[in-house]
């Protein structure tokens, strides 16, 4: 099944019973063994195995080396702002219009969620897959205005993060400046944000997503997302635009 240099666990479990199984009979572990076998190259190849992989690795392969983008330079995450983040979020933000119909005001990833840059050429399904690896999902909320003021500040005290929609200076750990678009932030209004499960459910530091006024969750991931958004703008040029400085 390919030589990958895994560390394979096998855990094997007895389980001991007094009495004939009921349904409501007690069970507990007796004992347990572990022993450790190491997958490396010294291991040959089953030919039966290999056999019955190839006609869907074959399959998968031509799907992930599908080019649906290209670059002109290296993008990479970066604190306070970089590239690759903010064309994370706009490619987020973006999607979240197309799927709700109505304005986003804002949208936020995690440097965390975004595994690997993109280099210059060729963008590939399969690069889209290493650089969101994760079975995150699309999630709008609601937020009012105090709460985005609180988000900002909670983003500059974390030193930044992938944003859309939003700017800001951070000062002494501090939000300031912030605009939503080209206006400042009206404590009682409600805006619309676009971010993902992992850090609506309690993820990262940002405790300002967890009581939204209102949330949806939509089924799409957001690697997905990544994947449409990219065959829809090919040629992306992302940049570092002063959103969080």
């Amino acid at each position: 099944m390919g030589r990958h240099g895994i560390l394979l666990f096998i855990l094997m479990g007895v389980v001991a019973c007094a009495t004939p199984a009921t349904v409501h009979q007690e069970r507990y572990l007796a004992s347990q063994m572990a022993d450790r076998i190491r997958v490396d190259s010294t291991v040959a190849e089953d030919p039966a195995i290999e056999a019955l992989l190839y006609p869907y690795r074959s399959r998968l392969r031509v799907s992930m080396d599908m080019v649906i983008a290209e670059l002109p330079y290296d993008i990479a995450k970066a604190k306070p702002e970089g590239p690759l983040g903010n064309l994370a979020a706009d490619m987020l933000r973006s999607a979240a219009v197309g799927m709700t119909g109505a304005p986003v005001d804002i949208a936020i990833l995690n440097n965390g969620g975004l595994r690997v840059p993109l280099y210059a050429g060729p963008v590939t399904v399969g690069r889209v897959y290493e650089l969101m690896p994760f079975d995150n999902f699309l999630v709008i909320l609601q937020l009012k205005g105090e709460q985005v003021l609180a988000l900002a500040d909670e983003l500059a005290a974390f030193g930044g993060e992938p944003v859309s929609g939003m700017r800001f200076r951070i000062e002494a750990g501090k939000a300031v400046d912030l605009l939503v678009g080209n206006a400042t932030v009206e404590p009682d209004r409600l805006y619309t944000i676009a971010t993902h499960n992992y850090l609506a459910d309690g993820g990262g530091d940002f405790p300002s997503l967890w009581k939204p006024e209102a949330r949806t969750d939509f089924s799409l991931m957001v690697r997905d997302i990544f994947i449409r958004q990219f065959m829809m703008n090919p040629r992306p040029t992302p940049r570092l635009e002063g959103r969080i400085r």
